[in-house]
């Protein structure tokens, strides 16, 4: 009876490591089956951009609490400039085309430039998630030179 009562003590004891592993394994899960788009990450279009936001937030829905608002603010950011892509009925990938772009009003332009500021404020946070997922996931989110 006393082993069987040291066994359930073992089990017991050894339950938040447990659960804390299975936490972790879902957050590299989830990385690891958006890799793919999230090495992808420079494509530049509107429904790219709204794919990462997609991807970042389901990711943050499932990271550790030190990297789950970084993994937010990406998805935020992403997601706002997709939508303001939308609003202003110009493709990401259209930016450079003077033709689409001088038909945008002052005040698209204005909420453009906007969603890209809050997009380049994420840069802190997407070094370190891509610096969290190679460290915890063994993941390399880095940008590859071509």
């Amino acid at each position: 009876m006393r082993a069987v009562r040291l066994g359930l003590v073992s089990v017991v004891m050894l339950l938040p490591f447990l659960s804390g592993c299975s936490a972790y394994g879902q957050y590299c899960d989830a990385v690891e089956k958006a890799q793919p788009q999230l090495l992808d990450f420079g494509k530049k279009s509107t429904k790219a951009f709204a794919e990462y936001s997609k991807l970042s937030q389901q990711i943050a829905d499932v990271a550790p609490e030190d990297v789950a608002d970084d993994w937010t603010a990406i998805a935020k950011a992403t997601g706002e400039v997709a939508a303001e892509h939308r609003s202003a009925h110009i493709d990401l990938a259209d930016m450079d085309d003077s033709a689409m772009t001088g038909s945008l009003t002052r005040d698209q332009i204005k909420a453009l430039n906007q969603a890209y500021l809050n997009f380049n404020d994420t840069q802190q946070a997407r070094k370190t998630v891509v610096a969290d997922v190679l460290e915890r996931c063994k993941i390399d989110l880095a940008e590859k030179e071509k």
